[in-house]
């Protein structure tokens, strides 16, 4: 029985059988190993602000720029380029680091793929 043949037999019956929900299961399911050893570019958003050109080269050494954010609010972790948790920043060993306090829904991370 091929896969179509089994999925309308499936339409009419309601039925599906075991052989046909794992040969689905398997074509579904991406196999992620393929993809762990794919280097990503991590970053740590501070805040962001929208300035004209004219603002922008207006600058000059201790110019102090305004962002988004409020002081102690949570800094967005980014994925290249996705928004993947927020979190605070933390030193450890003479190092930066931070501390991830929320992990954004695995849905919106993956989008498409999940």
């Amino acid at each position: 029985m091929t896969e179509a043949t089994a999925l309308a037999q499936e339409e009419e019956t309601g039925i599906v059988s075991p052989a046909f929900e794992e040969t689905v299961a398997e074509q579904v399911t991406p196999d992620l190993g393929v993809i762990l050893d794919i280097p990503v570019v991590m970053s740590l958003e501070v805040g962001s602000t929208e300035l004209t050109v004219n603002e922008l080269l207006s600058m000059g050494s201790g110019t102090v720029i305004e962002l988004n954010r409020h002081t102690g609010d949570p800094l967005d972790v980014k994925v290249n380029g996705k928004l993947v948790g927020r979190g605070e920043v933390v030193e450890s060993n003479s190092r930066y680091g931070i501390r991830l306090t929320e992990v954004v829904n695995v849905n919106e991370r993956l989008g498409p793929l999940g």
